[in-house]
């Protein structure tokens, strides 16, 4: 599978609407469920895959830093669950306990929420404000698996500190989704 580098998401984009169930538990969430959060990361994601297991440290301590200033996190993951069966609920649900994300984790039957973003690789990250602006589209930082950078978050930490624009959003580069 070859690298895929995401697309740009205007920032005048309204933020499309989705309800999924966590894969642990089953809760359909939705964004409005985040209203009184400052700031909603969204991570399209996919495991497994060599670019989010270079970045999980970094993807774990992020929401450790931030959820407690009230920044709301929730992932998406789509792919083809019956050709890689890595991707189905239960072993998504496990991924979720292994490694102790403390955010949801939602899993997605089509691939409709990852289009209306357009999200087309994987990890790729969108901020959202409570007044419906996105602040943040892009990767993580330059950390890339095979390279000798460091995984600060240096690209997204600015967004979550409340400094949009602070640093420039770069696409992410990630394995493409795979559609169906």
């Amino acid at each position: 599978m070859a690298p895929t580098s995401s697309t740009r998401f205007s920032p005048d984009n309204s933020w499309p609407p989705f309800a999924r169930p966590d894969v642990t538990t089953e809760r359909t969430v939705r964004p409005q469920d985040f209203a009184a959060s400052p700031l909603l990361v969204l991570l399209f994601l996919c495991p497994p895959c060599p670019y989010l297991d270079h970045l999980w440290p970094e993807v774990t301590r992020l929401p450790a830093d931030y959820l407690p200033r009230g920044v709301a996190w929730v992932g998406i993951s789509w792919n083809d669950a019956a050709n890689d069966p890595g991707n189905s609920p239960a072993n998504l649900a496990r991924m979720v306990c292994a490694r102790g994300i403390p955010f949801s984790i939602l899993r997605e039957a089509s691939p409709a929420t990852a289009r209306a973003f357009p999200a087309v690789c994987r990890p790729e990250f969108y901020v959202d404000d409570a007044g419906g602006a996105l602040p943040y589209h892009g990767c993580l930082d330059g950390s890339r698996p095979g390279h000798a950078v460091a995984c600060p978050g240096a690209d997204l930490r600015p967004a979550l500190a409340g400094q949009p624009g602070a640093v420039p959003s770069h696409p992410t580069k990630g394995y493409n989704i795979q559609w169906n």
